[in-house]
């Protein structure tokens, strides 16, 4: 049987973008979200619902170009240069 977070991380290797990005648009502390998506920790039920919400955002096309999304990280720039 496959565990609801085994989907949500699916959900966010195949947004097309860089997870660091996701995690940022969701306000979810980097460290975390990257313990999350190695399987290691789980997330909170306010972090998933911010998270789920970005990836309905991403799912209909909708990815703010705020500053406040931009991101260094270097699936972000290889995004960003796309475009």
């Amino acid at each position: 049987m496959t565990k609801f977070s085994d989907k949500v991380r699916e959900r966010v290797r195949s947004s097309g973008l860089a997870s660091m990005r996701v995690a940022k648009m969701a306000s979810i502390e980097t460290s975390h979200f990257t313990r999350f998506m190695n399987g290691q920790k789980g997330l909170s039920l306010n972090a998933l619902d911010r998270l789920i919400a970005v990836l309905d955002d991403i799912q209909i096309g909708f990815i703010p170009e705020d500053e406040e999304y931009d991101c260094d990280c270097p699936g972000c720039k290889v995004i960003r240069s796309e475009d």
